[in-house]
């Protein structure tokens, strides 16, 4: 019954979004103005997360983003598109729009292979290498919401149809199982694999475990949690942690039946007045075999599996928070939530997180997480975090927008030692005898005549342009155009395989200079007599 009338002279949402940012940085950080588009914003010098890179192409909220692969991963928004991505450049890898409807849940297979589950009934199996999709799935009768791995052959869907379907990675049909909880109020909301067992739960306060050899229904549990059960994240092949609407966090065991080891979180009075739910767990995250962190209401904890205590927490966010990573080698918390804010934490302790053998003796004073970072570039709810490396991160939400995060010390210390190794081998050089590197470079020529479509044609012949389609600026003088060229030769021949040849072909057909060719071409060379590439 709501009519909304709409403004159509106002600015869209992008424009908008474009206009912010760019005040920003023109009354806070006022950065020179970048030579290269593709270069990387200086966010706020405080905080060591200050690089980043704003990737567009989805046009709807973005609910789903998984890592594929060291250098790739793929996001899927509710119009049904799903985009790879390349996390060292930014740039658009292939693009996928069969689907009609949301994109609910991704799935790597492996590096070629990406499963897709949509609200549209489908599920799709795309071969990354050759960019199309190999398999349709048209099994489920409703909403497919969750996708996961069984094994290195096999995965297994689920829906809101009251089904499970376990696969061959190749689209083949293997084997059914009916849900116990069969109603159209109880979707299936998580699940996860446990050894064998099929775990799942659902919009009930039920967990269901499953063989996944006979499809039989091996326990349940239905006392411990009070409403929807939200989230699960395994621990090992016996055990897991279940997360739900109500507030509490469990860990429980399997082993011949279903065992309650420990309730970390169990809030008495987890509905408000209104009848909201301010204590929803909406993410776990096992960083080691000894802690946990959980989303929880507006803020998020950490626990000691071992003892069941917090050591760690925010408990006063402004809004809820949706996702939780960990970085910087366990020393770092990054958290999204619904008030577009992206914020970084440490402890006072000085814990690393990611290790299981480390003293978390800390005391009441000590268990609150402090603040290092406030990031805000979204405009709208940010939904998913990803973690790409120690000092990398990439952050999607209903803005549309994927942003790619930085630290950017880091990022100064390996652009500043290329560049000083570049600038050595280039003295080194010397009195090299141009004519013979001349020489060189018109054999390079003869080389396959398709080879200046190799690049882009490996990645979905995407466009020379779309690799400077991602919007970002530099806040940094220091990073000259030798260096930037000599970072993209690097990665092009690290990463993406290219020979020495390759190389002088791509760049004289990128309008470069003969002698900055002949100069990344003798480096490269030098680098690779050396060992180092």
């Amino acid at each position: 019954g709501v009519i909304i009338i709409w403004d159509l002279s106002k600015k869209t949402q992008q424009a908008q979004l474009m206009e912010e940012i760019a005040n920003f940085f023109n009354t806070i950080l006022t950065p020179k103005k970048p030579k290269k588009p593709h270069s990387t914003y200086n966010v706020n010098h405080a905080n060591s997360i200050n690089e980043i890179q704003i990737l567009q192409g989805h046009t709807d909220y973005i609910r789903s983003m998984i890592a594929i692969s060291s250098d790739r991963f793929a996001t899927g928004d509710d119009s049904g598109v799903i985009i790879i991505w390349d996390s060292v450049t930014g740039m658009k890898i292939l693009e996928f729009n069969e689907h009609k409807q949301r994109i609910n849940c991704l799935l790597a297979i492996n590096v070629d292979i990406l499963v897709s589950g949509s609200i549209d009934k489908t599920i799709r199996i795309w071969d990354l290498s050759s960019g199309e999709c190999i398999s349709i799935i048209e099994k489920h009768t409703a909403s497919v919401t969750c996708l996961v791995k069984l094994g290195r052959n096999n995965f297994v869907s689920g829906g809101n149809d009251g089904f499970l379907y376990v696969w061959e990675n190749s689209g083949s049909f293997i084997q059914e199982i009916l849900r116990e909880d069969v109603n159209m109020d109880f979707n299936l909301t998580c699940m996860i694999i446990v050894g064998k067992y099929i775990v799942t739960g659902s919009m009930s306060n039920t967990l269901y475990i499953y063989n996944s050899d006979t499809g039989e229904l091996c326990d349940q549990n239905q006392g411990n949690h009070r409403e929807s059960i939200n989230c699960l994240e395994k621990v090992d092949d016996t055990s897991f942690i279940s997360g739900s609407m109500d507030g509490v966090v469990s860990i429980w065991s399997f082993h011949k039946e279903l065992q309650l080891v420990h309730t970390l979180n169990h809030p008495r009075d987890y509905r408000a007045r209104d009848r909201t739910y301010n204590y929803s767990v909406r993410k776990l995250l096992l960083t080691s075999r000894k802690f946990i962190a959980a989303c929880i209401g507006n803020g998020f904890k950490i626990y000691n599996m071992e003892t069941g205590e917090a050591v760690l927490e925010c408990t006063d966010e402004e809004s809820a928070i949706n996702d939780i990573i960990l970085i910087d080698n366990g020393y770092k918390f990054i958290t999204c939530s619904s008030n577009a804010h992206i914020n970084v934490w440490e402890s006072e302790s000085d814990i690393q997180f990611n290790r299981a053998k480390t003293d978390t003796k800390v005391s009441k004073k000590k268990r609150n997480a402090m603040l290092k970072g406030d990031m805000r570039i979204h405009n709208n709810q940010v939904m998913k975090l990803l973690k790409i490396s120690e000092t990398c991160f990439a952050s999607a939400g209903f803005d549309s927008n994927v942003i790619i995060w930085k630290d950017g010390e880091h990022e100064n210390i390996e652009r500043n030692r290329n560049a000083r190794l570049y600038s050595q081998l280039v003295r080194v050089k010397g009195k090299r005898n141009r004519q013979s590197i001349s020489n060189d470079t018109e054999s390079y020529k003869t080389a396959d005549s398709s080879f200046s479509h190799k690049l882009y044609g490996s990645l979905d012949q995407t466009s020379e342009s779309d690799y400077y389609n991602s919007s970002s600026t530099s806040g940094s003088g220091e990073y000259d155009e030798h260096s930037y060229l000599l970072d993209e030769a690097l990665y092009l021949h690290n990463q993406r395989g290219m020979s020495i040849e390759e190389l002088c072909i791509y760049f004289e057909n990128e309008g470069h200079s003969k002698m900055i060719i002949d100069d990344l071409c003798f480096f490269i060379a030098s680098m690779e007599k050396k060992g180092v590439v």
